[in-house]
């Protein structure tokens, strides 16, 4: 059996304005927004219309109309108690100001703050902690209306990394990559609706594609990529790699049915089987996912002594190009251009050509005083023409391109 189009906007995705970002890897969930006004390439110091610090942490930006929706972790001294807080930002996306905060007690642990990304489904804004909490908010106010801790219910294992899984939402369901093959639950209460096995899920979040019909979703867990039917949880396919390389990234489909991309593997279904076309270990990368622009994927390897921005072809895996920047950073895509952040705090405009790296320009945004506190390691987020861009340690900026 073979699958039917893997990408079904109409079926799977609540539809969202182009020209908003409301959830993890953009309006598609594909890491790619198409502008819907013209915008600059060429970036300069005034372009920068608002800078703040929301707290220490790694999960990406959500915007929606005048709002962009934010995470982050503070550590303060109060007498002689040390108090650890996780708040949820809304501000307005013109001055930077906060509108509302949603605090929430949380824990110090390495590589601290919120790793899950802030999902908007109509007034309603899901949030899921490093610890496990799982809350609906209401995205006008911030205030709360159901919580669920998934860890003290012992739904799932606790995790030395901390819950990286992003809400991804379909339909009535709210979806989470964790366990063995992910968990869902009511949108509209927090109650269970169906739970895999206990086991160890990965950084990655749910992609949702269309499997023979059926409405489905890409589950990893110790490396392995499972096929779910959401609805219910049942596993319709699986790959388990031949080889021990960790796989984390988030799947990335393809213009091919049967095609997915792995981070540094592409595989293919035949005969109802999932099947290597070509690995590539240089490439990999564990937890900031590439794009596919037009048959070519551009992202960052995971080496720290081999710092590179790739372009691969996708259909054979060869490499076009490769450019070695300071330390591996994050990118996202907006027409046919790489909103690329680099691992030290610039942001840097790349045109998604696969015959050269060629840089359009560059400008340092965020602060780059300690390479290993304020790590860049979030995608950026372009919405109503403005580039939304954060590092480790909170530091926030908001760039306006639009012409």
């Amino acid at each position: 059996m073979k699958p039917l189009i893997f990408l079904s906007l109409i079926m799977l995705f609540a539809c969202t304005p182009k020209a908003d970002w409301t959830k993890w890897r953009g309006p598609e969930a594909n890491g790619k927004i198409a502008s819907q006004k013209p915008w600059t390439t060429q970036l300069d110091s005034s372009l920068i219309i608002w800078q703040k610090n929301i707290g220490k942490g790694h999960s990406s930006i959500t915007v929606q109309d005048n709002r962009a929706y934010v995470n982050g972790w503070s550590q303060n001294i109060e007498g002689t108690d040390t108090v650890n807080m996780s708040s949820v930002l809304c501000l307005d996306t013109e001055s930077g100001n906060e509108i509302w905060k949603f605090p929430y007690p949380s824990d110090e642990r390495s590589y601290p703050g919120p790793r899950a990304t802030p999902v908007l489904d109509g007034k309603n804004l899901y949030v899921l902690s490093w610890e496990g909490s799982l809350f609906c908010l209401n995205a006008e106010d911030g205030s709360e209306l159901w919580k669920r801790d998934i860890y003290s219910d012992s739904l799932i294992v606790r995790d030395s990394w901390g819950v990286c899984s992003s809400p991804v939402i379909y339909q009535n369901l709210l979806l989470l990559n964790l366990n063995h093959h992910g968990i869902a639950f009511d949108k509209t209460n927090g109650q269970l609706i169906w739970n895999s096995p206990k086991g160890s899920g990965a950084f990655s979040s749910t992609t949702l594609f269309d499997y023979n019909g059926t409405p489905a979703g890409t589950f990893m867990s110790d490396s392995s990529l499972y096929i779910v039917d959401i609805s219910n949880g049942t596993i319709l396919n699986s790959y388990m790699p031949d080889d021990n390389f960790r796989k984390e990234n988030d799947i990335i489909l393809t213009n091919d049915p049967n095609r997915l991309f792995l981070s540094n593997e592409l595989i293919e279904l035949k005969d109802s089987i999932y099947k290597s076309v070509w690995r590539n270990d240089t490439i990999a990368s564990f937890f900031r996912t590439g794009v596919i622009v037009d048959g070519y994927v551009y992202q960052f390897n995971n080496f720290r002594n081999k710092m590179h921005l790739y372009c691969i072809e996708l259909a054979s895996g060869k490499e076009m190009w490769k450019h070695k920047y300071d330390i591996f950073g994050a990118l996202s895509a907006v027409d046919n251009k790489l909103v690329v952040l680099t691992g030290l705090g610039k942001v840097v405009i790349v045109e998604a050509n696969p015959d050269a790296y060629t840089e359009l320009s560059e400008l340092q945004v965020l602060p780059s005083v300690n390479k290993n506190t304020h790590w860049c390691w979030t995608a950026p987020t372009f919405a109503n023409g403005n580039i939304y861009v954060r590092n480790s340690n909170g530091d926030m900026a908001c760039i306006r391109v639009e012409i």
